[in-house]
């Protein structure tokens, strides 16, 4: 009789530790391999919010056409010090100009230094690293030679190399953004390679599958403008990006989240940056409907430590007085919110 009540304790026993373990193992959800929850302090990319899109946006996007990882690295960056004007010379020494700089000082950008002529201008910011190089007038008559991809990718990348690059800092490209001139002061909208006058070949500091951004959603860090015959008219570099992929994982917003959280999608362009969003009272902006969402990541300073992943939304937005919809960009983080 003993030995049959203890055979019934150990069985009981057994069973209620199964229990146990299969209700732990159901309540608690496995991270993926190198996958780490944001915390609470996470603070997400700083992007001005001059119009925020709130109730006003609407989405065409299915869930069959939101197909994206579900967790991306984080870039690291590591910022240099300012530049000093010993590591600025020789930028200007190998574009032919043989004067001094003319010297200024930047509340924000520490000391700036500029060079001009006749035909071309270069200015160097010091603070942000940054380099700007272009030409003070477009040729006139520029002849269309039909350039392929290819060639305007290795005249562009040729040009950096030659003039702003060390041995040891290597670009990849990115992407094409091309833009047709619609002329003073209409400015400049995207357009077709067949219809563009400007090439803008965008590059990559570090090597990734995503486009890498900044603030202006249609410019890479680094970048240059290709006219229709080769010339570079229009040179920026960031130099301040020692950038490599992190370890670590965030975890992005799945379809739901994505959908739930888009009144926090900030509206960074109006028809192709020639809306002045600064001045353009929020109650103008009427309706927009996103039609496409693509991944990216996001330089929102030159002096961030880190990109992080987010959402470029695409769509037509209504303008109060506009007769028609204009193309708007938005933002949106794409980590999940803890």
């Amino acid at each position: 009789m003993k030995k049959k009540i203890l055979i019934v304790l150990i069985a009981i026993t057994i069973i209620i530790a199964g229990l146990l373990v299969f209700r732990l193992k159901s309540t608690t959800k496995e991270e993926p391999q190198g996958t780490q929850l944001i915390p609470s302090s996470f603070e997400g990319p700083r992007i001005p919010k001059y119009i925020e899109g709130g109730s006003t946006i609407e989405s065409q996007i299915a869930r069959e056409g939101f197909s994206f990882p579900d967790s991306l690295p984080v870039l690291r960056a590591i910022p240099a010090g300012p530049f000093t004007q010993e590591e600025v010379m020789p930028f200007a020494e190998k574009l032919g100009f043989a004067s001094e700089p003319i010297v200024a000082e930047d509340v924000s950008e520490g000391t700036v230094y500029i060079w001009s002529n006749l035909k071309d201008n270069l200015v160097v910011y010091s603070k942000s690293r940054r380099v700007e190089y272009g030409l003070n007038q477009t040729p006139d008559n520029v002849i269309n030679k039909q350039l392929s991809d290819e060639a305007l990718i290795k005249i562009s990348e040729d040009f950096l190399t030659k003039n702003f690059l060390s041995a040891a800092e290597e670009i990849s490209f990115s992407f094409f953004t091309f833009l047709k001139s619609a002329g003073l002061p209409e400015g400049f909208y995207q357009s077709t390679k067949e219809e563009a006058s400007i090439y803008q070949v965008n590059f990559s500091p570090v090597s990734s599958e995503y486009k890498i951004l900044t603030l202006e959603p249609g410019s890479s860090p680094i970048y240059v403008w290709a006219l229709p015959d080769g010339t570079i008219s229009k040179a920026i570099v960031n130099k301040n990006l020692n950038l490599s992929v992190s370890g670590e994982k965030i975890p992005l917003k799945n379809y739901e989240e994505f959908t739930a959280s888009l009144n926090k999608a900030v509206l960074v362009s109006l028809d192709d940056g020639n809306l002045l969003l600064s001045t353009l009272p929020k109650s103008d902006v009427q309706r927009i409907v996103i039609s496409e969402a693509e991944l990216v990541y996001l330089m929102d300073s030159s002096s961030s430590e880190s990109f992080q992943p987010i959402f470029l939304l695409k769509g037509k937005a209504r303008v109060k007085g506009y007769d028609n919809e204009v193309r708007g960009l938005l933002y949106l983080p794409a980590f999940k919110t803890p």
